[in-house]
């Protein structure tokens, strides 16, 4: 069968090239074809037959898509890419959506032009509960699967991993700006207790301790997205003094002509702990028994427990937190945007 893959592939998120390559295992095709903005950098990920034209960006309903099948692979649900998937229905094209996550502003968004496009799909399946609880909402009646982040289980390559230094504790970082998390930081009059926190962190391991900027995203258009960026800045708040290890992984061009997400996943499963504001790398941490510190701006509960589900065992095991940031906007948390500092996740509040 001839398939197009289709998602936010190609913008320098690792996270969604990882989605990718699950779609394709998961949906084997004789011909596999992808919709990315950045062929260069997808095609490292990948082997496929080839690459479609990103534009147009939302096809009318009489653009021609010449495939037998459209999977939507991963990542969040966006508008534009419904319109692939409507543009493929009205081709004759089979349509699947797969191991999505979904944002509550779908409520906004999906016309009913979009509800029937749904009804339509061969098959829909969603990452996290919460997901579905918000499609349900939306009055889809469809049998809707719940993937629990297949993509954890994918393999590591210890390519580059073998090169980091045996002799010490390593602690990974991941921090980036998306909800405003590090302006929350930067913002927070209890900075000083974040800091003391991380340095019960660092006193906990043997020593010596040496940071591993772990880079997932170096967004092509977004600046909140840019984790070299903001780990340098929070490596000048909380860990000025510490030595970086593999610091060539700071550099924009070496990071996309280097890494892909089975060696992401290498260089993460040679931590001792991992502090990190990308769902997927902590996904990659809890899978290799690493201890998880997840920083999230998310603060319902339900989201939280949609995420975290899957993992309570391991997190209940390997002793894993969340540093919760609220975002200043939130009127309950008026000055104080770090309302919950740090909270365990376990199977008590997990149900």
């Amino acid at each position: 069968m001839k398939t197009l893959f289709i998602g936010s592939y190609g913008f320098g998120n690792l996270g969604d090239e990882l989605c990718l390559i699950e779609a394709i295992k998961s949906f084997p095709s004789k011909e596999i074809w992808v919709r990315t903005i950045f062929p260069e950098h997808t095609s490292k990920m990948i082997a496929c037959n080839g690459f479609i034209k990103w534009s147009p960006s939302r096809p009318q309903n009489n653009y021609k898509i010449d495939f037998e099948r459209v999977v939507y692979g991963g990542g969040f649900l966006y508008k534009d890419l419904v319109y692939w998937i409507m543009a493929a229905q009205n081709s004759g094209a089979q349509t699947y959506i797969h191991n999505v996550g979904i944002k509550n502003n779908l409520f906004s968004w999906a016309d009913e032009k979009i509800k029937e496009s749904f009804k339509k799909l061969d098959g829909i399946s969603v990452r996290d509960s919460y997901s579905k609880e918000i499609l349900l909402s939306l009055g889809i009646k469809k049998e809707i699967k719940i993937t629990s982040f297949p993509e954890k289980e994918i393999e590591k390559d210890l390519s580059l991993a073998n090169s980091l230094p045996n002799n010490c504790s390593i602690l990974g970082i991941t921090i980036d700006n998306r909800g405003h998390i590090f302006s929350n930081i930067l913002l927070n009059p209890n900075k000083k207790r974040i800091k003391k926190r991380i340095n019960t962190i660092i006193e906990e391991l043997p020593k010596p301790v040496k940071i591993l900027p772990v880079i997932s995203k170096v967004h092509i258009f977004s600046d909140c997205e840019n984790d070299i960026k903001y780990f340098y800045k929070f490596y000048d708040q909380f860990l000025r003094g510490f030595e970086i290890v593999l610091p060539e992984i700071l550099n924009k061009k070496w990071w996309f002509n280097h890494l892909t997400p089975q060696k992401l996943k290498g260089l993460i499963s040679k931590c001792k702990v991992l502090i990190s504001t990308s769902k997927h790398n902590c996904l990659h941490a809890l899978s290799c028994g690493i201890k998880t510190i997840g920083i999230c701006f998310e603060e319902t509960k339900k989201y939280m427990e949609g995420f975290f589900h899957p993992f309570n065992d391991s997190l209940e095991n390997n002793k894993n937190e969340i540093f919760l940031v609220y975002g200043k906007h939130k009127k309950q948390c008026k000055d104080n945007f770090f309302k919950v500092i740090l909270f365990k996740i376990n199977k008590i509040w997990i149900k």
